[in-house]
């Protein structure tokens, strides 16, 4: 959030370096403070997609990455392109934050799904080692 409202206050200063040209400096400024908004969304499905890889569950880190690109992001700028450049700059922050909204989805529900996973696997292994003879229990410790 400090870093969207950084850039946002300092979107004329940022642009004076890059250009002194009067008729692209007030529309890239614009732009720049457009797409500050969804600073504070960007890194949230990257660090989503992460996750997952790094538990070994690649299916749900690779439809949160390439999924919402393919899925949200590139369909709001298509959609907004009909609408002019100021559409097509409040698409990409809100490609961000929709596609964040979707990876805290994956990643709140299918925490429930694993817990269940795991306490079926846990009451199956109990069970199991309750069917062990005496004679074949050393094998479990």
């Amino acid at each position: 959030m400090l870093a969207a409202l950084a850039v946002i206050l300092t979107a004329g200063p940022v642009v004076a370096v890059f250009t002194d040209d009067t008729a692209v400096a007030p529309k890239a400024e614009q732009a720049l403070r457009i797409v500050a908004a969804g600073i504070a969304a960007a890194g949230v499905t990257p660090l989503v997609s992460a996750y997952f890889q790094s538990l070994g569950q690649a299916t749900p880190s690779y439809l949160i990455s390439a999924g919402t690109l393919l899925a949200i992001k590139v369909p709001l700028i298509l959609a907004a392109g009909a609408t002019g450049t100021t559409g097509i700059w409040i698409s990409i922050p809100a490609g961000e934050i929709l596609s964040a909204l979707v990876a805290l989805v994956f990643l709140r529900y299918p925490r429930r799904a694993r817990a269940a996973a795991v306490a079926a696997g846990s009451s199956r292994h109990t069970e199991a080692q309750r069917t062990i003879s005496d004679d074949q229990s050393h094998v479990l410790r």
